[in-house]
């Protein structure tokens, strides 16, 4: 029949929605604790215990443990490393396109890509250019 598969599929849906609960929460409490951590770097400290006992696990790393290993067993999202790096995980990671732009630092500071513009037709004509610093022709 064709619906003998159906308790089965509901369940892994079920374990699915499970996993995905967990890694949301888990995201939460450390989007959370970077909240608090940013306000204590300010100068605040009027936390109650829960807040401190966030902050704690924050500094221990115990947060984005939890949170790294909630996204894998959920299989998306993002894991986070000691150094402050990251790694997006699933079927819509952006692939190629972002790990290149992620990545992407200015190649050069004495580069000065504001006062650049393009040949106009003289330089494009001017046997100098042809002859100097490349072909316009692609020929």
């Amino acid at each position: 029949d064709q619906h003998d598969d159906q308790p089965e599929t509901k369940r892994r849906t079920a374990k699915e929605d499970e996993l995905k609960a967990n890694a949301f929460k888990c995201k939460g409490d450390l989007r959370w604790a970077r909240s608090l951590k940013r306000k204590q770097d300010t100068g605040c400290s009027n936390f109650d215990n829960i807040e401190l006992t966030f902050l704690a696990d924050l500094d221990s790393g115990k947060l984005v443990r939890l949170s790294n290993e909630a996204v894998r067993a959920h299989g998306h999202g993002r894991l986070y490393y000691e150094d402050g790096s990251f790694k997006d995980i699933g079927p819509s990671t952006g692939g190629l396109v972002r790990s290149f732009l992620d990545g992407w630092t200015l190649p050069d500071d004495s580069l000065d890509f504001t006062t650049w513009t393009a040949p106009d037709d003289d330089d494009r004509d001017a046997e100098s250019y042809n002859n100097e610093e490349g072909d316009w022709s692609f020929t």
